[in-house]
């Protein structure tokens, strides 16, 4: 097996990344490697190259924020023969038509560039969303189309959310395209997971930066733990939280579904979401709230 090199160039991140996971995904019996070119040195790139994969099968090295100097194109031409890995170089920005030629005679080269008419638009959704397992009817996807004004990264947002949510109905449908003009705040998750409406709860967080989110599910779990470790009622609550009556009321509701157990667990979920909106990625964050909303 001859090295293999797939060029993605674009400059929307998003769809850039979109594209990646979405090549991987087609691979099977591969190990991954990921290379940063803004932090790691160019000779990790050259050891990788002349490297043969130690556990079999294809190994593949995702390499971000390269840029297209002779250096590189050299190194990458040195090895095109090479069995070492599949070598995935992901460009962020322009490149200029002597560096494209150069990678098309090694290589695949896919240039990444955001549609803007209607049609090109519904197919990308279109593909994007068969991508993350979610299927939504023709009538779905253009109301998408026509509301998102390019916004690709709110359309990857909106399909993770179906994707964890596991479901496409019109009312969660609607509740995730209202949620485009909606403002929101971070009690908005919690309030969504006091009255169990996990969609809700996943549509308000994508809304709002990660990190005061979590700093408030956070929050929110240790009250309900208080509340039940106190056996607290509602006055009670209000007095020892310092909060509105009215809030330690719908506290108390939700205090009282869980046993000493399950605020342990939610604790527990509500510490990982912290770590997670720190240092993960959108997915990541999701999936880490999804975990929390499971128990809470």
């Amino acid at each position: 097996m001859t090295l293999r090199t797939t060029t993605l160039a674009g400059s929307d991140p998003v769809l850039l990344s979109w594209r990646l996971d979405d090549l991987l995904s087609s691979m099977t019996d591969v190990t991954i490697e990921r290379i940063d070119l803004d932090t790691d040195p160019l000779s990790r790139l050259s050891d990788l190259l002349g490297a043969p994969s130690l556990f079999g099968g294809v190994r593949t090295a995702v390499v971000n924020h390269v840029t297209a100097t002779n250096g590189v194109l050299e190194l990458l031409e040195r090895y095109a023969d090479s069995s070492a890995a599949t070598v995935i170089v992901l460009f962020t920005g322009t490149l200029s038509a002597k560096a494209q030629g150069r990678l098309e005679a090694i290589g695949s080269f896919e240039k990444i560039v955001a549609p803007t008419k209607t049609p090109e638009v519904v197919a990308l959704l279109t593909q994007m969303a068969r991508s993350l397992n979610v299927t939504l009817t023709a009538s779905q996807v253009n109301d998408l189309a026509q509301r998102l004004d390019g916004d690709f990264a709110r359309a990857h947002s909106i399909f993770t959310q179906l994707a964890l949510a596991g479901t496409t109905t019109p009312e969660h449908f609607e509740a995730l395209l209202g949620s485009l003009t909606t403002p929101v705040a971070p009690w908005d998750v919690t309030d969504a997971a006091a009255n169990r409406d996990i969609p809700a709860a996943l549509a308000a967080a994508t809304q709002i930066d990660a990190v005061p989110m979590a700093v408030w599910v956070g929050a929110e779990s240790l009250r309900l733990a208080r509340i039940k470790e106190g056996n607290l009622d509602a006055a009670s609550a209000a007095k020892v939280l310092k909060i509105q009556p009215f809030r330690a009321q719908k506290l108390v509701r939700w205090a009282n579904r869980h046993s000493a157990h399950s605020v342990r667990a939610l604790i527990d979920a509500a510490a990982n979401l912290d770590v997670v909106a720190k240092t993960g990625t959108e997915a990541e964050v999701l999936s880490a709230l999804a975990a929390w909303l499971k128990v809470a």
